[in-house]
């Protein structure tokens, strides 16, 4: 297992194109390989089910990958998602980007695969890193989404707009509680101290 306990769930139900994600990815991160739609949302609604990222065939036995997808999405799942398909339908990529979701289409080169889950690794390890400093400083709940949205690149203003009535306190009590002078410089130290 990987030092931030990386967890790929794959949902393929063809055998060979399964097996050989697993082998890609099992170098980088442990794999769940399932076959059909409800096998994943059984591994999602497990209380163990907190995966670094979600790779999903579109077409399944039992249903589709972008309906385990919306399942993902509609418990909390924020992580990264791969849509892998043959079929490449105009109501299907749109809903796939409406999922946050990236998008291959087969045949699709290996070093795509494994690019995306090196990606969701390296988030996760940025986020049990910028986790455990918020929990070094104390941040509350809110200060410390505040914290990890900033450190995961997103605007003030888009902080700002997930919460509209609290960010500006928000901000203010984080940055009391690290003693820097913005946000911006709080993400920043916190990254440097990360690299040392």
């Amino acid at each position: 297992m990987s030092p931030v306990d990386a967890h790929v769930l794959v949902v393929e139900d063809n055998d060979l194109v399964g097996r050989a994600f697993q082998f890609l990815i099992e170098s980088h991160a442990d794999v769940s390989l399932v076959q059909s739609a409800a096998e994943a949302r059984r591994m999602l609604d497990e209380p163990n089910g907190d995966f670094t990222a979600l790779v999903l065939d579109i077409r399944l036995p039992d249903g589709s990958g972008l309906d385990v997808l919306a399942h993902a999405r509609a418990k909390g799942y924020e992580g990264p998602a791969l849509i892998y398909s043959g079929n490449h339908e105009p109501s299907e990529l749109n809903r796939a980007f409406a999922l946050r979701a990236e998008y291959l289409v087969k045949p699709a080169p290996a070093e795509a695969l494994v690019s995306f889950v090196k990606r969701a690794v390296d988030r996760r390890t940025m986020r049990v890193w910028i986790e455990s400093w918020a929990t070094r400083h104390q941040l509350t709940p809110a200060e410390r989404a505040i914290f990890v949205a900033a450190a995961e690149g997103r605007t003030r203003s888009e902080i700002e707009a997930e919460h509209p009535t609290t960010a500006k306190k928000h901000v203010h009590n984080l940055l009391e509680k690290t003693g820097d002078d913005s946000l911006l410089a709080a993400v920043t130290r916190a990254l440097r101290e990360r690299t040392s």
